[in-house]
């Protein structure tokens, strides 16, 4: 048994067209896609909220759709009863931003010098953090981070410079082996935080892959297809309804203008279920 060997044409051609179909599903189940503004804003350098800057290069992918549905803000953490104390008192000096995540994404992409189109999608997503769904993703250092780590470096290479100069010249200046200490472990401190802040970034990245993946490629085409298919239900249920509330409202009178629109959507939105 041999398989059908197929073309770089003829995959990106089948590649399009499943892309359409796969944006018609979503359409009627009701997701909508971000434009491709906003997405590369999302991907470029910010802040990831763990006290790290965090980039994505849309250029290294061939294939960047995401399709959203569902917006809200994401619930307070309850967390322990110290920690609800400390973040009252913290709430009396600084009014806390609420982040805002989209119930269900759904991302299509395509890396360049790949030939494998992926399909995945994820629940409860940050709008800020999208750069959690794509790989290859580049972490660094805050500026504040960045100054403190090199300003504690030139104190203590000016000390070291200053020893070794003093004892060059045979004078001894005592106070630089303080300053080289001091400066060496405020050094050690800054590098450490941000070892700490780089590594609750990539323990949140990992809960997100782990906890918050809903599905992918086959099994997520079985789902979008099943979730299209009950929303086109539901729209068509109430659209039943609404025409047996004016047949009952007006039974002499005729139909009137709303019920023969509603009626009409009734009749579309049908041979939509049919054809799913």
């Amino acid at each position: 048994m041999t398989l059908q060997k197929t073309s770089k044409k003829e995959r990106l051609d089948n590649e399009f067209w499943l892309l359409e179909k796969l944006s018609q599903v979503l359409d009627k189940a009701h997701f909508y896609e971000l434009p491709v503004e906003d997405v590369h804003e999302s991907l470029k350098e910010h802040d990831a909220g763990d006290g790290v800057l965090v980039s994505v290069d849309p250029k290294k992918y061939d294939v960047l759709r995401v399709w959203v549905v569902g917006k809200e803000f994401e619930p307070s953490d309850t967390g322990t009863w110290y920690s609800r104390i400390a973040a009252g008192i913290t709430h009396w000096f600084k009014q806390p931003i609420k982040a805002e995540r989209y119930k269900r994404v759904v991302i299509a992409i395509r890396a360049k010098k790949q030939t494998k189109l992926m399909l995945k999608s994820f629940k409860d997503i940050r709008c800020a953090n999208l750069e959690h769904l794509l790989p290859e993703g580049k972490i660094r250092m805050t500026q504040f981070d960045q100054r403190i780590l090199a300003g504690t470096l030139a104190v203590g290479a000016t000390g070291v410079v200053i020893k070794l100069v003093s004892f060059l010249a045979d004078y001894k200046i005592s106070w630089t082996y303080i300053a080289i200490s001091v400066a060496g472990i405020v050094a050690l401190r800054a590098w450490n935080m941000y070892k700490n802040k780089r590594n609750s970034y990539l323990v949140r990245l990992s809960q997100t892959l782990y906890f918050k993946s809903i599905a992918n490629n086959r099994a997520l085409l079985t789902l979008l297809a099943d979730r299209a298919e009950d929303e086109v239900f539901k729209v068509s249920l109430l659209a039943y309804s609404f025409l047996q509330a004016c047949s009952n409202l007006q039974p002499q009178s005729g139909t009137c203008l709303f019920c023969t629109v509603v009626q009409q959507r009734y009749f579309q939105l049908k041979c939509v279920l049919c054809k799913i």
